[in-house]
Protein backbone atom coordinates (compact mmCIF):
# COMPACT_ATOMS: atom_id res chain seq x y z
CA UNK A 1 0.00 0.00 0.00
CA UNK A 2 1.37 3.57 -0.88
CA UNK A 3 1.89 5.75 2.02
CA UNK A 4 1.34 9.36 0.24
CA UNK A 5 -1.24 11.15 1.73
CA UNK A 6 -2.57 14.48 -0.33
CA UNK A 7 -5.40 17.36 1.48
CA UNK A 8 -8.84 15.81 0.98
CA UNK A 9 -11.56 17.73 -0.73
CA UNK A 10 -13.06 18.58 2.52
CA UNK A 11 -9.93 20.05 3.11
CA UNK A 12 -9.38 22.19 0.55
CA UNK A 13 -12.93 23.56 0.71
CA UNK A 14 -12.24 24.80 4.04
CA UNK A 15 -9.26 26.67 3.30
CA UNK A 16 -11.26 28.00 0.59
CA UNK A 17 -14.16 29.33 2.31
CA UNK A 18 -11.60 30.66 4.59
CA UNK A 19 -10.19 32.98 1.79
CA UNK A 20 -13.17 33.84 0.69
CA UNK A 21 -14.44 35.71 4.02
CA UNK A 22 -11.01 37.27 4.34
CA UNK A 23 -11.00 38.28 0.75
CA UNK A 24 -14.26 39.73 1.13
CA UNK A 25 -13.11 41.69 4.54
CA UNK A 26 -10.44 43.24 2.88
CA UNK A 27 -12.72 44.22 -0.17
CA UNK A 28 -14.77 46.41 2.13
CA UNK A 29 -12.04 47.77 4.50
CA UNK A 30 -10.45 48.75 0.80
CA UNK A 31 -13.83 50.41 -0.41
CA UNK A 32 -14.57 52.42 2.83
CA UNK A 33 -11.24 53.79 3.08
CA UNK A 34 -11.69 54.70 -1.16
CA UNK A 35 -14.41 56.43 -0.44
CA UNK A 36 -12.90 58.90 3.03
CA UNK A 37 -10.44 59.45 0.83
CA UNK A 38 -12.77 61.05 -2.01
CA UNK A 39 -14.40 63.26 0.78
CA UNK A 40 -11.48 63.99 2.14
CA UNK A 41 -9.77 65.64 -0.78
CA UNK A 42 -12.95 67.43 -1.21
CA UNK A 43 -12.94 69.21 1.92
CA UNK A 44 -9.79 69.86 1.23
CA UNK A 45 -10.08 71.60 -2.24
CA UNK A 46 -12.83 72.89 -0.08
CA UNK A 47 -10.43 74.43 2.88
CA UNK A 48 -8.17 75.99 -0.21
CA UNK A 49 -11.32 77.65 -2.38
CA UNK A 50 -12.38 79.24 0.90
CA UNK A 51 -8.90 80.66 1.65
CA UNK A 52 -8.57 81.68 -1.93
CA UNK A 53 -10.87 83.83 -1.86
CA UNK A 54 -10.39 85.55 1.45
CA UNK A 55 -6.99 86.58 0.23
CA UNK A 56 -8.17 87.75 -2.77
CA UNK A 57 -10.86 89.75 -0.60
CA UNK A 58 -7.91 91.28 1.06
CA UNK A 59 -5.60 91.69 -2.08
CA UNK A 60 -8.13 93.58 -4.28
CA UNK A 61 -9.64 95.22 -1.24
CA UNK A 62 -13.30 94.06 -2.14
CA UNK A 63 -15.71 94.08 0.55
CA UNK A 64 -19.09 92.29 -0.27
CA UNK A 65 -22.30 93.88 1.33
CA UNK A 66 -24.83 91.34 2.11
CA UNK A 67 -25.22 88.23 0.87
CA UNK A 68 -23.60 87.59 -2.66
CA UNK A 69 -25.35 85.05 -4.86
CA UNK A 70 -23.14 81.98 -5.25
CA UNK A 71 -20.33 81.79 -7.79
CA UNK A 72 -19.74 78.61 -9.53
CA UNK A 73 -15.95 77.36 -9.03
CA UNK A 74 -14.13 75.06 -10.89
CA UNK A 75 -11.21 73.56 -9.31
CA UNK A 76 -9.17 70.74 -9.38
CA UNK A 77 -11.91 69.09 -12.16
CA UNK A 78 -14.57 69.44 -9.88
CA UNK A 79 -17.70 71.74 -9.52
CA UNK A 80 -18.12 74.29 -6.70
CA UNK A 81 -20.37 76.90 -5.11
CA UNK A 82 -18.29 79.87 -3.04
CA UNK A 83 -20.56 82.16 -1.48
CA UNK A 84 -19.55 85.34 0.68
CA UNK A 85 -21.41 87.29 3.10
CA UNK A 86 -20.86 90.41 4.51
CA UNK A 87 -21.98 90.43 8.92
CA UNK A 88 -22.26 93.47 10.54
CA UNK A 89 -19.85 94.52 13.60
CA UNK A 90 -19.51 96.63 16.07
CA UNK A 91 -15.87 96.95 15.77
CA UNK A 92 -14.33 99.83 14.09
CA UNK A 93 -12.43 99.23 11.13
CA UNK A 94 -12.86 95.34 11.10
CA UNK A 95 -15.14 93.67 8.54
CA UNK A 96 -16.37 89.89 8.75
CA UNK A 97 -17.38 88.33 5.73
CA UNK A 98 -18.39 84.22 6.00
CA UNK A 99 -16.95 82.78 3.19
CA UNK A 100 -19.33 79.17 2.44
CA UNK A 101 -18.21 76.44 -0.12
CA UNK A 102 -20.27 73.68 -1.19
CA UNK A 103 -19.81 71.16 -4.37
CA UNK A 104 -22.03 71.35 -7.56
CA UNK A 105 -25.13 69.56 -5.45
CA UNK A 106 -24.97 72.81 -2.77
CA UNK A 107 -24.10 70.03 0.62
CA UNK A 108 -21.33 72.59 2.49
CA UNK A 109 -18.36 71.48 2.80
CA UNK A 110 -16.62 74.26 4.42
CA UNK A 111 -17.25 77.84 6.28
CA UNK A 112 -14.84 80.32 6.95
CA UNK A 113 -14.95 83.60 9.04
CA UNK A 114 -12.95 86.07 7.68
CA UNK A 115 -12.00 89.36 9.46
CA UNK A 116 -10.85 92.00 6.60
CA UNK A 117 -9.86 95.35 7.34
CA UNK A 118 -12.85 97.82 6.62
CA UNK A 119 -12.50 100.48 3.79
CA UNK A 120 -13.86 103.67 4.14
Amino acid sequence: MNAERGFTLLEVMIALAVFAVLSAACLSAVSGLTGQSARIEEKLLAVLLADNRANELRLYGERPRGNAPAERVQFAGRDFRVSTASTEQNLPGVHAVRIRVANAKGMTLYDLDAWLEATP
